[in-house]
């Protein structure tokens, strides 16, 4: 067409012709944009709006500083755009940084030209920018790539070279240099001859070497495996047995070869030895612990070795040779085996797949499976590794079973740092009130009316006491008189009051074995338990009766005895001594058996939910373990366990009542926070003779103390208490007047103070809560 007739379009079809022109350049997916030369934006397509992450045209007529982008890259992007107005010269693809609004980096290949009107004049810009990240991460890639290739044939044992085609080496690594002898300046570049020629190679030799690489050039068939003589670095005479590839480029053309070299002088001077060797890597395969499979590509077995033929649950490899693996795979890992089959058959690689195998006589076995696909002229099979996993996984079950063990613990610990904490508090209100109590019905003539109530108030009393004594039981703060023992004299002792405990309908036996070792433990917590029982097993036979064995032994316990015991786990392999309690009732579910030694958790209609717990906390507070069994309409044992101890256990007797005539005389010290524990106590001690000095707290008694030590004949003291407590009271007593005795008073046990004090303790502990008699007794047996 000649130039001549070209018509310019009028204004019309300019206009019909816009939103053509739009359309495309939006349809173009790289970034288009056009400016004027105060950098305004002028045009923008849709997908430089999607880089910019903001609304299409919501950049017209703002300049790059507008648009929240990075300060340094809008002064760099802006810098271009004024070199290229102020020279009328575009820049082609520049390489710019740019970060998204969601902070990520990436790169754009960027060009820019300038923009002219009809005078020629630079008017503005117009830009194109590709995003480039993804190559940029590839060339980086392909740089540590080829870093980590060299490392790896560095790495290698065997001698890698690679040479052009005309026989110059292009690269050795490391074990080649070492093999022959060379550097790396000595043989880049050079050919065999050139280094035969420099070092004394044996020219025959390297005729040798040279037709090898021309049959391979020539050719493009691979030399595998051949056996060749070499010169070593020593110059003795040795073999390598070489396999020599061609070296292709990007379009398939032959450039040279690559070859790979390892040293077999050893092997060839010694083929016996070799043979043993074959014959003992063949035993090693087949004894090893991990199973070694070979699948075509359905999943059927081309090869196995003893070990996996074992995992299967077969006896020879005839029994699986050709079957599907699935045949053996648990049901529910069918389709996780077929995915992961597919998998490594197109990423040529499967890792720590777990699977369970379902053996013929039903036992089931899981295996952890690590797979690579080798794809050769002998066609697509896949190499797995197979390793019985039973031991890891039962160590996992293991260690589960621990942390619910552990979890049961500290839910325990918790609920008995409660519960110990109420009882204590307890023991303190009702201190006050079997003291007020006593001293009532002492001022009161023996017909009086009022002794039936204060009676009834000193039951009622007692009776919350016991409940707090079973409270600090459970939470292993009970008192313990520690002795040794003899559980069967315990029991024995109590079987007249356990026969008159339980119902009528049911039948107690006992099963007490001779000759047991002795225990350390405390006789009365120890009767706490076997009445708690029995009287428990009692009301598990209900109306219809039946038959409660209690019987002693001994045994030696291990981690196998203790992993289902409470307050099991942490004990010692030893000896112990048990205490078991059978009945034939009804039983217990496993809800109600998860939570039977929960304080206060009860399914009987009159029950306190203390009986279990308390067993459980003298348990724990002997160090010993308890173990049940039990299923419903099929009874309960509860099995104590407590450690065994050398010697004969003592013979425990009976102290005599103080005599209730008894009075005592000079100034006594009562130290204690609870206002109802000093006004009951000083009361208590006024009736016995004394006179009494009351401290509020251990800080006011060190006070009233220390202005007088020679004027107290008793300081009584309580343990627990704010600011300074009776341990730092005690300290300071003792330097003040060695001589004077203490009595420490607490809700908690006497263990507790033995503990605290070791053998330099008080003169006595009084357990709260106590009335006068027991007052009474502790100050005759402390002053005579």
């Amino acid at each position: 067409m000649n130039p001549r007739d070209f018509q310019a379009p009028d204004e019309t079809q300019l206009v019909d012709e816009l939103p053509l022109l739009r359309a495309v350049i939006d349809a173009v997916p790289d970034p288009i944009f056009c400016k004027d030369r105060e950098g305004h934006y002028l045009l923008t397509n849709r997908a430089h709006s999607e880089r910019l992450q903001v609304p299409h045209g919501s950049c017209l007529g703002k300049t790059v500083f507008e648009l929240g982008i990075d300060p340094d890259l809008a002064r760099r992007y802006h810098d271009d755009d004024l070199q290229v107005l102020q020279t009328g010269e575009p820049i082609l693809n520049r390489e710019e940084p740019f970060e998204w609004k969601d902070g990520s980096r990436g790169w754009y290949l960027t060009s820019k030209y300038p923009l002219r009107d009809a005078a020629g004049s630079v008017a503005g810009l117009v830009g194109l920018a590709r995003d480039v990240t993804e190559r940029r991460k590839a060339e980086r890639g392909f740089h540590d790539e080829r870093q980590m290739l060299r490392t790896v044939i560095d790495g290698v044992g065997d001698s890698i070279f690679f040479k052009d085609v005309n026989g110059r080496f292009l690269l050795v690594n490391e074990a080649h240099k070492k093999l022959f002898g060379f550097t790396t300046a000595a043989i880049i570049g050079q050919t065999d001859l050139d280094l035969s020629q420099r070092s004394g190679y044996s020219e025959a030799y390297v005729r040798s070497y040279m037709a090898d690489d021309r049959r391979v050039i020539e050719s493009g068939v691979p030399l595998i495996n051949r056996e060749e003589p070499v010169t070593m670095a020593d110059g003795t005479q040795g073999w390598s047995l070489t396999s020599k590839f061609p070296l292709r480029d990007a379009e398939g053309r032959i450039i040279g070869i690559v070859g790979i070299a390892r040293d077999i002088t050893e092997l060839r001077r010694a083929t016996e030895e070799l043979a043993r060797s074959r014959q003992h890597y063949q035993t090693l395969v087949e004894a090893t612990e991990t199973g070694y499979l070979v699948v075509d590509e359905r999943g059927c077995v081309i090869e196995a070795n003893a070990e996996y033929v074992r995992q299967t649950g077969h006896a020879t490899f005839d029994e699986i040779r050709g079957r599907r693996v699935l045949e053996w795979t648990a049901l529910h890992d069918h389709e996780r085996n077929t995915r992961e089959l597919e998998r490594c058959m197109s990423t040529g690689f499967t890792r720590h797949l777990e699977l369970d195998y379902v053996c013929p006589d039903g036992r089931i076995l899981p295996v952890e499976i690590n797979a690579r696909l080798l794809d050769d002229s002998g066609g697509r099979r896949i190499i797995a590794l197979c390793r019985d996993i039973s031991d890891r996984r039962a160590a996992e079950m293991e260690r589960k079973r621990i942390e619910r063990k552990l979890q049961e613990t500290q839910k325990l610990e918790s609920l008995g740092v409660l519960a110990g904490g109420i009882a204590h508090d307890f023991n303190n209100l009702l201190t006050g009130i079997l003291g007020n109590a006593s001293l009532v019905s002492m001022d009161l003539p023996p017909d009086s009316p009022v002794l039936s109530s204060i009676e009834q108030i000193e039951i009622a009393a007692s009776r919350a006491a016991d409940l707090c004594q079973q409270m600090l039981a459970y939470s292993g703060k009970g008192r313990f008189v520690v002795r040794s023992l003899d559980l069967n004299r315990i029991i024995a002792e109590t079987t007249e009051l356990l026969r008159i405990s339980i119902s009528k309908k049911a039948t107690l036996t006992l099963d007490l074995a001779h000759e047991l070792p002795a225990v350390q433990a405390d006789a009365t917590q120890f009767r706490q338990i076997v009445m708690n029982l029995v009287v428990n097993a009692s009301e598990a036979l209900g109306e219809r009766g039946g038959v409660i064995r209690l019987s002693t032994g001994a045994v030696h316990a291990g981690p196998e005895t203790f992993s289902e015991a409470h307050l099991g786990p942490d004990l010692p392999p030893g000896d112990y001594v048990f205490l078991e309690v059978v009945d034939n009732g009804c039983g217990m579910d496993p809800d109600v058996r998860a939570r039977i030694f929960d304080p206060f958790f009860t399914t009987k209609f009159t029950g306190r939910g203390l009986g279990l717990a308390a067993v459980l906390g003298i348990v724990r507070g002997h160090r010993g373990a308890l173990q049940v069994e039990t299923e419903p309409g099929r009874g309960t044992t509860f099995r104590v366990l407590l450690p065994a101890v050398e010697g004969a256990a003592e013979v425990t007797g009976r102290s005599l009542a103080a005599k209730t005539e008894w009075r005592g005389s000079g100034i006594v010290l009562v130290v204690d926070d609870e206002a109802t524990v000093r006004a009951a106590t000083s009361q208590l001690l006024r009736s016995l003779g004394f006179e009494v000095r009351l401290a509020v707290d251990g800080v006011e008694g060190v006070e009233i103390f220390r202005a007088a030590p020679q004027a107290f004949a008793l300081v009584l003291l309580d343990l627990t208490m704010p600011r300074l407590g009776g341990g730092g009271v005690y300290e300071v007593v003792r330097a003040l007047h060695p001589t004077v005795p203490v009595v420490l008073m607490s809700g908690y046990n006497e263990g507790e103070v033995a503990e605290r004090f070791g053998d330099d303790g008080p003169a006595a502990f009084l357990q709260k809560p106590f009335d006068l008699p027991r007052l009474r007794e502790k100050l005759v047996a402390v002053l005579g």
